[in-house]
């Protein structure tokens, strides 16, 4: 993916933050949660549009948006960078294009020396069974 710059698009929410912090948790909202909508991106294309919502379904709310959130840090201006990487990357993993695995055979080498494996276990666990005196009368 060649390095675009979507933070254009996205959209910023605070909020205060949960943990300890004592008084000043209560008074300063540091959460910040990044919201993209890729439909209404101009950033895109349309057949990367059905790629981000092919392997990004399970993280596109009702409304379509993508979003994330970040509280690590006491700095809403640090947790909005932090927001803004989180989000970049996953933007990133959706464009990826997932090549599906030719089926091949197993070489007729490999089959072979499975199979003389296999006899040869079977034939240990032959020897190992108790004899039928039945089936020499």
């Amino acid at each position: 993916m060649e390095k675009r710059h979507f933070e254009s698009e996205f959209v910023f929410r605070t909020s205060r933050s949960g943990g300890a912090g004592g008084q000043h948790v209560n008074k300063v909202e540091t959460k910040v949660e990044a919201i993209w909508n890729p439909a209404q991106s101009n950033l895109i294309s349309i057949t990367e549009l059905y790629l981000i919502r092919h392997n990004l379904g399970s993280k596109i709310d009702k409304e379509g948006n993508i979003s994330t959130v970040s509280q690590e840090f006491r700095s809403q201006l640090e947790n909005k960078q932090m927001a803004i990487e989180k989000l970049n990357e996953l933007i990133r993993k959706g464009l990826i294009k997932v090549i599906k695995r030719k089926i091949t055979l197993k070489p007729q080498a490999a089959r072979d020396k499975n199979r003389r494996q296999k006899a040869r276990h079977s034939e240990r666990k032959a020897m190992r069974k108790r004899p039928n005196l039945s089936d020499e009368n």
